[in-house]
């Protein structure tokens, strides 16, 4: 069970999947996240974003194609120690605006572009999850002014051959009538199967769904959005040797996935079993490819390999993730990073990263 492409493609289908809930347990789930909620009218559409303080450099936000910026509402708080955190949504999801057409790389950087000039931010720190390096490598190019530094998590791929590795993965599990009898019993379907789980996914996942009482499990983003959004990742390709500001890339090697897959679907045949070790070998074969990739365009790009990690990077080790940050974003060149009040996520920790520079 990847947690990078494959993933992305399930839940790209399961956002346009419609459910109703039906009565269960009061819900009582409040955001306890300390961020202000605005909104921008910024390229002709409202553009939603969180805002969780600090007094330092801008460093602005951008989440995966299923989430919103809340999917950094723990990871922000803790960032904002030193930065200035902004998280930003992408149109088409949560509270921003949905129209019909504009999910292409190109719009979207418009709508990152403009935004900023609207915050009235320049120079900014721009760090992104999964398939928003597509917009944050634009952005770098096309506007450069924009942008101090790059922070790739998990975000450093070429996206242009994802169909051709996706197609290769078996089967993942699927929720029962009875995980979709509430939202409440259909969230613990989600924190049992998911590789990560946290607050933070929560409150994207519920910032996605339709607010009106008993349709809960309908998503609020139109049913073309995510195919859209997805097309328009699969034609690009990132020309890392044409961005100028310095550049840290996490890549996540996910390496429990398979004792997961199976601990989750036991009774699948012997020959089920070595196809989705044989997919994970190739998900990791691609990963090392991409590194090298981005080496060789990009000399000077910081490479930090995070082991036994899943996509969600950030949320399930944070604390090393923050730590490779402020290393690299430190202003003075040899000094060491201020300490960083991490608090404990909860997640299990991960083996030390390799760090690696070209």
């Amino acid at each position: 069970m990847n947690t990078r492409t494959p993933v992305l493609l399930v839940l790209l289908l399961a956002m346009a999947s419609p459910r109703t809930v039906t009565a269960g347990a009061k819900d009582t789930w409040v955001d306890t996240s300390q961020h202000k909620m605005g909104a921008v009218k910024a390229n002709g559409i409202k553009l939603a974003y969180l805002d969780w303080g600090g007094s330092g450099p801008p460093l602005i936000l951008l989440a995966g194609a299923e989430d919103t910026a809340h999917v950094y509402d723990e990871f922000g708080p803790k960032l904002a120690y030193h930065f200035h955190v902004i998280g930003l949504t992408r149109r088409g999801f949560g509270q921003s605006d949905k129209p019909n057409s504009g999910y292409d790389v190109e719009t979207l950087v418009e709508d990152i572009h403009k935004t900023l000039l609207e915050l009235k931010l320049k120079r900014v720190i721009l760090a992104g999850h999964g398939i928003a390096g597509c917009e944050m490598t634009r952005l770098a190019i096309k506007y450069p002014d924009d942008v101090d530094k790059l922070v790739y998590l998990d975000a450093a791929y070429d996206r242009t051959h994802l169909l051709e590795i996706s197609a290769r993965q078996p089967a993942q599990p699927a929720p029962s009538m009875d995980d979709e009898k509430s939202l409440i019993v259909y969230l613990k379907w989600l924190k049992k199967t998911r590789p990560i789980w946290s607050p933070a996914c929560e409150a994207s996942y519920r910032d996605t769904r339709d607010p009106t009482p008993g349709f809960n499990f309908h998503t609020s983003t139109p049913a073309f959005v995510p195919g859209e959004l997805l097309k328009g990742s699969l034609v690009f390709h990132p020309d890392y040797a044409r961005i100028k500001c310095p550049i840290l890339a996490f890549f996540a090697f996910d390496n429990q996935a398979e004792a997961r897959w199976l601990a989750q679907m036991p009774r699948q045949p012997a020959d089920v079993k070595g196809q989705e070790r044989k997919y994970l070998d190739r998900v990791n074969e691609d990963v090392r490819r991409q590194i090298e990739s981005l080496k060789a365009a990009s000399k000077d790009a910081q490479v930090v390999e995070l082991q036994d990690t899943v996509h969600y990077c950030f949320i399930q080790n944070d604390g090393e993730v923050i730590r490779q940050m402020l290393v690299f974003l430190n202003t003075k060149p040899g000094a060491a990073p201020a300490a960083s009040p991490v608090a404990d996520s909860g997640a299990s920790a991960a083996p030390a990263p390799v760090v690696g520079t070209k």
